[in-house]
C-alpha cells in the first residue's frame, strides 16, 4: 500500500514519542499511540473493544478463534477455503490442543463460500466460522450476513477476517452479524521493512462473556465510557 507522507509527520510528533513521566519510567508516547489506534480499529469495525496491535493478521485470527472456543466450550472451527495457507498453518500449529480447523469449499467461479457445504459442516460441536471479507482472493463475500446467521443458528461464533484500510469503503463486520473481529492494519500507514511492520488487531463488543476470555489489553470507545 502506498503510505502517505502526512502518516510519517503524524508519527513524529511529540506526544508519540515522550519517553517516560514520573518514577513509573512509563512510555507515555507509547500509551496513546495504542490508545489512538485501538479508538480509530473500534470505529472501523464497529465494536466497542479492540486489543492492544498484536504481531500481525495471522496471529490474530489464531487468537481471536481461540477466544471463541473457550467462550463457546467447543473445539471445531470452520474456516473459509479462500484463506491463505499461511493463516491455515499458524493456526494448525498454534492451537493445535485446542481447535479443530475444517476448511469448507468456495465456488470456483464466483470465490463466494459454498452455503450448502457450510449449513452441512454445522454442528452443535462448531465454536467458530472464521470467512475473511474481501478474502484472500480479493472476493467481496456478499453471503457474509447469511453466513452469520447461520452460525448463529447452531450458537457457534462468527469470526470475519479484515484488511483495516478496506472498511473505508466496505460496511463494518459489526453491521453483518460478526461477534469478533481479526485483521491488519499495516495498510493505514505502516512501512514494509525485511517482513516486518505488520501489525494485527482483535476486536469484539462490550460484553461479559467476551471480556473473560479476551487475551489482550483492550479498551472501550462506547459514548460516555472514555474519561479524559
Amino acid at each position: 500500500h502506498d503510505i502517505p507522507a502526512v502518516c510519517d509527520e503524524i508519527n513524529s510528533r511529540a506526544e508519540f514519542l515522550t519517553a517516560y513521566g514520573g518514577d513509573t519510567y512509563a512510555d507515555l508516547g507509547k500509551y496513546q499511540a495504542i490508545f489512538e489506534f485501538q479508538s480509530m480499529i473500534g470505529e472501523l469495525v464497529g465494536f466497542d473493544m479492540v486489543s492492544a496491535p498484536v504481531y500481525d493478521w495471522a496471529g490474530a485470527t489464531t487468537s481471536a478463534l481461540m477466544m471463541a472456543g473457550r467462550i463457546t466450550g467447543r473445539r471445531t472451527v470452520l474456516i473459509a477455503g479462500t484463506v491463505s495457507p499461511e493463516k491455515l498453518s499458524h493456526l494448525s500449529n498454534v492451537a493445535a490442543a485446542q481447535l479443530d480447523p475444517v476448511v469448507v469449499g468456495y465456488d470456483a467461479d464466483s470465490g463466494l463460500l459454498n452455503l450448502d457445504q457450510l449449513d452441512a459442516l454445522l454442528s452443535d460441536s462448531v465454536a467458530a466460522v472464521y470467512i475473511e471479507n474481501p478474502s484472500g482472493l480479493g472476493i467481496i463475500e456478499e453471503q457474509a450476513e447469511a453466513i452469520g446467521e447461520l452460525t448463529h443458528r447452531h450458537g457457534a461464533l462468527f469470526v470475519v477476517g479484515v484488511d483495516a484500510i478496506s472498511l473505508g469503503v466496505l460496511a463494518p463486520p459489526a453491521a453483518y452479524g460478526a461477534d469478533l473481529v481479526a485483521g491488519e492494519a499495516q495498510g493505514l500507514g505502516v512501512h514494509m521493512h525485511y517482513s516486518g511492520g505488520l501489525v494485527g488487531f482483535i476486536a469484539s463488543r462490550d460484553e461479559p462473556h467476551m471480556l473473560a476470555e479476551y487475551p489482550y489489553l483492550m479498551v472501550s470507545i462506547a459514548p460516555g465510557t472514555v474519561d479524559g
